[in-house]
């Protein structure tokens, strides 16, 4: 860089030549572009765009040449005739691209007004007890859960709590309540309980008669019981003492003994 500063310098004093712009990768100082001193080369370039009328269009701030760790000796100078960024002489870069389509962007606005008056409010003025209970026992296990994460037996628990509140909160919905009520469930076997019950709660209202007549109905029905009268008694009863055994003879007044 320096030869060739050298030949701008023979060149300028031969005769006259116009230099727009001047730039390059020089490591020369001078307080001009930044340094805190100035050495020979430095003086030089300075003078030389003094002779050529340049103007320095880098940033001349010590920042620039300090701000590394070690001092910046490379410094990268640019300068230009002072009629070529004037009003006259305008700088413009012409950079061909693509056209580039903008990217759609939908702005969100919540209609609060609608909002509210969609909103369904509840007749009730206290909540489930069962739901409530479900949902305070979910907040605690949860809240248990955040000291004790790896407990399997917890998460467990959470689980089947979980599924208890999503079921019950199933069943308060409106649409599951009429698919429940439209068709009836398959009766149950005769032998089961309730389903004798059942058909005593319909037997009962249906009789014609009083409580006494339907238990006479009913005992008369399912139980064989005895006509009315006395209470039956034997006519004789037989008594026989203790048999002999066998083989063995008896000896007294007698043969067998007498019935009593």
């Amino acid at each position: 860089m320096l030869t060739q500063l050298k030949f701008v310098e023979r060149k300028n004093q031969r005769d006259y030549i116009h230099i727009q712009s001047l730039e390059g990768d020089f490591n020369v100082e001078h307080p001009y572009w930044g340094y805190s001193k100035a050495d020979g080369p430095g003086r030089r370039l300075w003078q030389l765009g003094q002779d050529l009328n340049l103007s320095l269009l880098t940033d001349p701030r010590k920042e620039r040449a300090l701000a590394a760790v070690c001092c910046d000796t490379t410094t990268d100078l640019s300068c230009c005739h002072s009629s070529l960024v004037s009003d006259h002489y305008v700088l413009t870069i012409q950079v061909r691209t693509s056209p580039c389509t903008p990217r759609p962007h939908t702005a969100r606005h919540t209609e609060w007004d609608a909002f509210r008056e969609r909103r369904l409010h509840c007749d009730h003025s206290v909540i489930d007890s069962r739901l409530a209970h479900l949902c305070a026992a979910r907040t605690g296990l949860n809240n248990l859960w955040h000291k004790r994460r790896h407990n399997r037996r917890l998460r467990r628990r959470i689980a089947h709590v979980n599924l208890g509140t999503a079921l019950l909160g199933a069943l308060r919905s409106v649409g599951l309540q009429a698919n429940l009520a439209s068709p009836p469930p398959p009766p149950r076997p005769a032998s089961a309980k309730s389903v004798a019950r059942q058909q005593l709660e319909r037997v009962i209202p249906a009789h014609p008669g009083d409580t006494s007549s339907l238990m006479a109905d009913l005992a008369a029905k399912y139980f064989q019981l005895l006509p009315p009268g006395p209470p039956f008694t034997p006519s004789c009863l037989l008594l026989r003492g203790p048999q002999p055994r066998a083989g063995r003879r008896h000896h007294g007044s007698g043969g067998l003994r007498g019935i009593t």
